[in-house]
């Protein structure tokens, strides 16, 4: 995640990914794969939790978990031995669950599961043998999943799968051959997944002309899948990315060599597609970091500002009246989350990292408590949560406790500590980690300083969580 904190060493920036082993004398088993650190490694599917977990025997693979000890389990070895099958991309459409998985025979090949060992499968081999198709860039439309793979005669193309080898197929070979055009940021919009590709475009069948990357769009079918617009117009690539669907169009940051990259929009349309706003005028462009929906609009940061976007030019400016009552001198972070009819958000203060939440007016605008002092230099704070059911689950720091898990309602009143898990106040290895959220209720992976870190189970409710499996044991 882009964060634009100083003060705190973001833990998502210190190293590839938060899901390497965590060193504890006790145990290192529980891979930390929360979703807002690295996403695809975690997810809610038939109201139970699946995570990928390195158990020491295993190596990475995915397991689910209802809660109970007894009901945690190994869904399947799927490449036995310490290496593992390095499971990512965990997606659910409709009644199954995909990811990418290597079984150390056919290679990252397309896999699901319906929750059962004897249903967790290879879906298809799309590059026969030993070689990977590597599949990613997963969306999932009237729940058949579409995604990126890479085949030997066609390179690396759009496709899509209803869960069953048949139907598991290339949409269209955009760059014809074994050359690659290399779909990414594909995002569901209604009935249409648009993407950015490095395609000809063709006309009529006749040899295509190299355009760059470009905005496209599929319905699914060969026939439907089609360029929506040359933005950055002839071989120049506008690199559309930051896809973000809102209302029936799909926003994202694009280039020209006129404005450099700046916000645009698409209904799918050539004359649809069109630059919402020129937000820093001239050729050298805007830096764009999170964004989010809320009421309607698009809240993103931008020039290390807070901007909202009802996708008009007139409609695009700073989010002053966001929170009403905050500081000025406040910087709000865009990645914030949603419940019920309130905006949960981090704020940098003049004085500290501070949690708020808003439902837009200035009676709704609350402090909730404090993320981390500014003066606290050398103490890390992974500015993430976890929203589950009408709560979202925080970490923050007191010099009491250190960095301990907290949850909120979205009122000062509902904001508690859950548990103090461990006495030491600034190591990061011991911060709680979120994974995931079934019904209410938050997984995470926690070090109480007795079995390492392992997985536990929080409601919210102040001395609650508990541990759920001891992964060492197995």
């Amino acid at each position: 995640m882009n964060h634009f904190i100083t003060s705190i060493t973001i833990l998502a920036l210190s190293a590839t990914s938060l899901i390497a082993r965590v060193n504890s004398p006790e145990d290192n088993s529980l891979i930390a794969s929360s979703p807002n650190i690295t996403a695809g490694r975690a997810v809610t599917f038939n109201n139970r939790a699946y995570f990928v977990v390195d158990d020491g025997v295993h190596g990475e693979e995915l397991w689910s978990s209802d809660g109970t000890d007894g009901g945690t389990f190994l869904l399947r070895d799927i490449n036995p031995g310490s290496p593992g099958s390095g499971v990512h991309n965990l997606t659910v459409a409709g009644a199954q669950l995909f990811f990418s998985a290597n079984d150390g025979t056919h290679g990252f090949e397309l896999w699901k599961t319906d929750g059962t060992p004897q249903g967790t499968v290879l879906v298809k081999d799309i590059a026969s043998g030993a070689d990977s198709s590597m599949p990613a860039d997963f969306a999932v439309m009237n729940n058949v999943l579409f995604f990126a793979a890479t085949n030997g005669a066609t390179g690396r193309e759009l496709w899509r799968s209803d869960g069953s080898a048949a139907n598991t197929t290339l949409i269209v070979d955009l760059f014809h051959g074994s050359a690659s055009s290399e779909p990414l940021e594909l995002t569901t919009v209604g009935n249409t997944i648009f993407f950015s590709a490095a395609a000809p475009q063709t006309n009529h069948g006749r040899k295509g002309t190299n355009i760059g990357r470009e905005l496209w769009k599929t319905n699914g079918t060969a026939a439907g899948t089609s360029l929506v617009k040359d933005i950055w117009s002839g071989f120049g690539s506008s690199a559309p990315s930051k896809f973000v669907a809102l209302n029936n169009i799909v926003f994202f940051t694009a280039s020209t060599s006129e404005l450099g990259n700046e916000l645009w929009r698409s209904d799918g349309t050539s004359a649809g597609t069109v630059l919402v706003k020129d937000i820093t005028p001239g050729f050298a462009g805007s830096l764009f970091g999170p964004s989010r929906t809320f009421q309607g609009r698009l809240y993103f940061n931008v020039n290390a500002q807070f901007w909202k976007s009802d996708g008009t030019a007139q409609g695009t400016m700073p989010a002053t009246d966001f929170a009403p009552g905050i500081s000025e001198n406040s910087f709000i972070s865009a990645d914030f989350d949603v419940v019920g009819s309130r905006a949960v958000f981090t704020a940098m203060t003049p004085t500290a990292f501070e949690l708020w939440a808003t439902d837009g007016t200035a009676s709704g605008t609350q402090f909730l408590r404090s993320r981390l002092p500014n003066d606290e230099a050398f103490i890390e704070v992974p500015i993430v949560s976890l929203a589950t059911g009408n709560l979202v689950f925080f970490d923050a720091f007191d010099p009491a406790t250190g960095t301990e898990l907290y949850a909120t309602d979205g009122t000062a009143a509902g904001t508690r500590l859950v548990r103090d898990f461990f006495p030491n106040q600034s190591d990061p290895f011991v911060t709680p980690l979120f994974l995931t959220g079934v019904n209410g209720a938050a997984f995470l992976s926690a070090d109480a300083g007795i079995s390492g870190r392992e997985l536990w189970i929080s409601r919210g409710t102040p001395g609650d969580p508990r541990i759920v499996h001891d992964f060492l044991r197995d």
